[in-house]
């Protein structure tokens, strides 16, 4: 029977979720991150796009940051079935991360196949969650067991609470909008935030808020204009 035996890292591979609202960055930041981690392992990468967001970023464009285009493999579909099968099916050999953007739609989609009965008041019943949960839950167990680099960017939600005096809800922060368990899985989490700037001439500047990070490197840190070398290199 196995027991306890000394603690020691046997984790290589960096775990992300990264989110926030719409305009903040989170694409163009994973594919700074991932193109770093690309290069550092002399490996590809495969990248889920749900939403076809990387479209104008596989071309060369006047960007002020990484105006070249950026190289990487697409995925273009929100069907867990077929990301589940395409996932499995990379080479670690060949490839060095794996991009989920955004895991929001994956999750949707988990829920949009649920064909089965509601209840009175047209919502899914508590005993079918499970079955709903499962293919996203054995995707998550792949992700996170990979020896490849995984990134998951997320939409961002409101966090509520229930007031003890009022019996209210009210908005308490913010959340990655997914399976209420995802936010805990990965050992880094970055809120990304866009922060406008004061004169109209001007860019908003983009600012990553480490939410959680299980390293400690980061923890607590925001970091502006977030790339490879700022969030990644230091793990």
């Amino acid at each position: 029977m196995a027991g306890f035996r000394k603690a020691k890292a046997e984790q290589a591979a960096i775990k992300m979720g990264i989110y926030g609202p719409p305009g903040s960055g989170k694409t163009f930041t994973t594919l700074l991150l991932a193109e770093g981690l690309a290069k550092a392992s002399g490996k590809r990468i495969a990248y889920v796009d749900t939403e076809r967001g990387t479209d104008f970023y596989c071309k060369a464009a006047p960007r002020p940051v990484h105006p070249e285009p950026f190289d990487f493999d697409a995925l273009y579909t929100k069907s867990i079935t077929e990301i589940m099968s395409s996932v499995r099916s990379l080479s670690p050999d060949e490839y060095g991360v794996i991009v989920i953007d955004s895991i929001t739609h994956v999750w949707e989609s988990c829920i949009a196949a649920y064909n089965g009965g509601k209840t009175s008041a047209g919502t899914i019943p508590m005993h079918a969650w499970g079955r709903i949960k499962k293919p996203y839950k054995d995707l998550m167990s792949f992700l996170l067991s990979s020896p490849m680099h995984v990134v998951m960017c997320g939409r961002q939600g409101v966090e509520y609470a229930t007031n003890e005096d009022t019996d209210e809800l009210k908005a308490v922060g913010y959340k990655m909008k997914a399976e209420g368990e995802t936010p805990y899985e990965p050992h880094i989490l970055i809120r990304m935030e866009a922060i406008k700037p004061k004169r109209s001439n001007e860019l908003a500047t983009i600012v990553a808020y480490a939410e959680k990070d299980r390293t400690g490197v980061l923890a607590g840190r925001s970091i502006i204009a977030p790339d490879y070398d700022s969030l990644c290199a230091p793990l």
